[in-house]
């Protein structure tokens, strides 16, 4: 399979890029908003809107660092794609071979079995899954388990290790999606702050909905630095960059 993608693409380079291409967007958001994610792991304090003066400045770098409702939107079903939708039988094949295998050297004597085995374990034994799933490992998921298996494994991975990696990232995009529930209820809460200060005016939420915003497009925009909306500059406070 490794040969056949390496032949129509042109080169291994190339070949790479478009194995990995299926698993990039959800990679690429995940890797943006991990410092965010990470910080309310663990939940996040409310801030009271009955005291909104007291708490302005809070509310203003919690606006400037959480990305819109947009971003978030989109980026929790990335992350439930990732969960729960199955990567398809050729794509498995062709990132156990060109992104894992033929990336190890020691890899050159492993008989054509092993690939086959693995991608049956992870299409078909439920038991692989990890019990409470209907389906088998995302392409971001096993994407994730080959940059492990590369990053701590000097020989090819048994596949009852290989199947424990998918089944640790699976777990981290489900609580991720918890985390972005949570930044969207902290970017709410500092918004309803700055509606009751001034600093920011409610929209008409009527038209707004009518506008049919694109969630993919503010997302996109997001991860290559282009802003929905200008920061808030707090009283002694720098708007935090890249936020």
């Amino acid at each position: 399979m490794s040969e056949v993608i390496t032949d129509a693409a042109g080169t291994a380079d190339n070949a790479f890029k478009l194995v990995f291409a299926p698993a990039k967007l959800t990679l690429d958001t995940a890797r943006r908003m991990k410092p965010l994610l990470r910080s309310v792991e663990k939940g996040f304090s409310k801030l009271n809107e009955k005291d909104a003066g007291k708490y302005r400045d809070e509310a203003i770098e919690r606006y400037n660092a959480i990305p819109d409702m947009l971003v978030l939107s989109e980026a929790g079903l990335l992350f439930e794609e990732a969960e729960f939708r199955p990567a398809s039988e050729e794509w498995l094949h062709a990132a156990i071979g060109v992104i894992m295998l033929d990336a190890m050297p020691n890899a050159k004597n492993v008989s054509p079995i092993y690939r086959e085995s693995l991608v049956d374990a992870i299409l078909f034994d439920e038991e692989a899954w990890g019990g409470r799933y209907r389906t088998g490992f995302s392409v971001a998921v096993v994407t994730e388990a080959i940059r492990e298996v590369r990053r701590t494994c000097e020989f090819v991975p048994s596949q009852a290790t290989f199947l424990k990696f998918c089944a640790q990232h699976r777990a981290q995009f489900e609580n991720w999606q918890l985390c972005i529930t949570r930044l969207e209820e902290m970017k709410e809460n500092a918004e309803d702050i700055l509606f009751a200060t001034g600093d920011l005016e409610e929209p008409d939420w009527e038209k707004h909905l009518e506008k049919r915003p694109d969630c993919k497009l503010a997302l996109t925009n997001w991860l290559s630095g282009r802003q929905s909306a200008p920061l808030l500059a707090a009283p002694n406070h720098e708007p935090r960059p890249g936020s």
